[in-house]
């Protein structure tokens, strides 16, 4: 069960010039997990993607190469501005993960990198993407994982292991897996 209270995060939501220099600042610090976040993906060029939490646009730039339809949500209308100016092939809608505007098993992959800590009711949220994944689709969520101390968006272990539960609850394959400070929950349906 994840109980433990969620605090307000600066990068939740950055808005304007701050918002910019937030998601400017996320395009740099977060390049090589969002690098191994796309490799856990395995596309093959004919997938349907969605980035769940898409910031400033990182992931979507590094996915679009592999992806037949590229898709992406964030709460932050300045990370939707952003994201669309750097890969304005991608469909990228201003809204959270709550309430995804796509039908049933719309995308073969999805992922979501640092932002799985900010969704705010995360069994509904996790179930949520399970029900736009097409079955034998393949999810990877990544976050950094503060074990010892939570700070800038990390999560502790056992809230980690509260995703890694819930996705199993759910019906889906799931390896966690660390690269580095990061972790890597995969799943599959």
């Amino acid at each position: 069960m994840m109980a433990s209270p969620r605090r307000r995060n600066p990068f939740s939501a950055p808005r304007g010039l701050v918002g910019w220099l937030a998601g400017s600042l996320m395009a740099r610090l977060n390049r090589p997990t969002a690098e191994q976040m796309v490799r856990r993906l395995k596309l093959s060029g004919s997938e349907d993607v969605l980035e769940v939490g898409v910031g400033p646009g990182l992931g979507l730039e590094l996915l679009h190469p592999g992806a037949r339809r590229l898709c992406g949500v964030d709460p932050s209308p300045t990370m939707v501005r952003m994201a669309s100016c750097r890969v304005p092939a991608a469909e990228v809608r201003e809204t959270g993960v709550s309430s995804l505007p796509w039908g049933d098993a719309s995308f073969d992959r999805i992922c979501s990198m640092n932002s799985v800590m900010l969704w705010p009711d995360l069994r509904h949220d996790l179930r949520e993407l399970v029900r736009v994944l097409r079955p034998a689709g393949r999810l990877v969520i990544a976050v950094r994982d503060h074990s010892i101390e939570r700070k800038y968006g990390g999560m502790l272990r056992s809230e980690i292991d509260g995703v890694v539960d819930t996705l199993r609850s759910l019906a889906l394959s799931v390896k966690l897996g660390h690269h580095q400070a990061v972790a890597y929950i995969e799943a599959v349906r």
